[in-house]
């Protein structure tokens, strides 16, 4: 007996009257098409200034990352801009224009310091209302993700911004059957972590799986707490070490950052050949319109970011 299904039903079938011409379809393409390119123009021929809102906004930003520059400078620890923040450093030497969000990668031991470190470290600068904690996945409230540096502020709700912290291991040996592993290894990894059991222990158990060094070696993957895979934003792909190393500088805002070596490599790897230009599709954070109503919004911005500007001038 066969079973029907939702496009089965006639009233759920296309009418042909509903179709447009072929001439109407592609009319409507060149003009997303066109529309496109006046977008990448206007980023790639001008330097728009953002509003006051905007502006103080990401000066707090600027700072949030200087004072985490600031803590892996005093422990010697390496990190490097990361996805969005990296595009944005590429192509615009600032956020992407639509972007609120902080990205950075590390390799896996300097990772560990930093979760060992960094809340010292606000307590001993007196970083008021800078905290840390690992990401909680939305979807099941429990699983302990990648670790964050969040900003939040007495008059506002829910966080203003936040650095993601996303590690990444360096591999042994890739055969045919390291991708499936990653998966699995990746379930049991969030299994440790959701019985609360210590973050060392289930990482060692989770180098034992998957053959993951400590030291450098000619390649290294995302951490399989972080975006790439199954379920994620990016793809799973296997990177090559030389060219992470040596760091680069890149102008972000008013503060420069390391870098990958060959960050263009880098974002293709992530976002495909057209990094460049301008997508499509835009993905936000909702930060920004959350608070833009709020009364005296500016000025709330900007005293925060010259407190925390004054914490890192002073910085222990």
């Amino acid at each position: 007996m066969g079973v029907k299904m939702f496009f089965d039903k006639p009233e759920n079938k296309v009418k042909k009257e509903d179709l447009i011409p072929r001439s109407d379809y592609e009319h409507l393409k060149q003009i997303v098409k066109n529309q496109q390119e006046y977008l990448n123009n206007l980023y790639i021929f001008y330097k728009l200034n953002p509003t006051p809102f905007l502006k103080n906004l990401r000066d707090l930003s600027y700072e949030l990352m200087r004072f985490f520059d600031n803590v892996c400078k005093k422990h010697n620890l390496d990190y490097w801009l990361c996805y969005g923040i990296l595009l944005g450093a590429v192509r615009h030497e600032d956020f992407v224009p639509w972007d609120d969000d902080l990205d950075v990668g590390m390799m896996r031991a300097d990772y560990i310091k930093l979760v060992e470190v960094f809340e010292e470290e606000i307590n001993l600068n007196n970083a008021t209302n800078v905290s840390c904690a690992f990401k909680i996945d939305k979807r099941d409230k429990v699983s302990k993700r990648w670790f964050q540096i969040n900003y939040h502020h007495p008059d506002l709700k829910g966080k203003v911004l936040g650095i993601d912290v996303f590690p990444f291991d360096y591999v042994n040996e890739v055969d045919e059957s390291f991708e499936d592993r990653y998966y699995q290894a990746r379930q049991n990894f969030y299994k440790r972590r959701d019985k609360n059991d210590d973050f060392k222990d289930a990482v060692d158990k989770l180098y034992e799986e998957l053959n993951l060094s400590m030291e450098k070696t000619p390649q290294y993957v995302a951490g399989v707490e972080s975006v790439h895979g199954k379920m994620n934003i990016f793809s799973f792909n296997i990177l090559e070490s030389d060219n992470l190393y040596p760091f680069q500088t890149l102008q972000f805002g008013k503060y420069s950052h390391p870098a990958p070596r060959d960050s263009n490599l880098f974002l293709r790897d992530i976002y495909g050949k057209s990094f460049m230009k301008i997508p499509k599709k835009m993905r936000d954070h909702g930060r920004l319109n959350r608070y833009r109503d709020v009364e005296n919004i500016e000025e709330i911005f900007e005293k925060a970011s010259k407190d925390l500007e004054n914490t890192n001038n002073n910085f222990k």
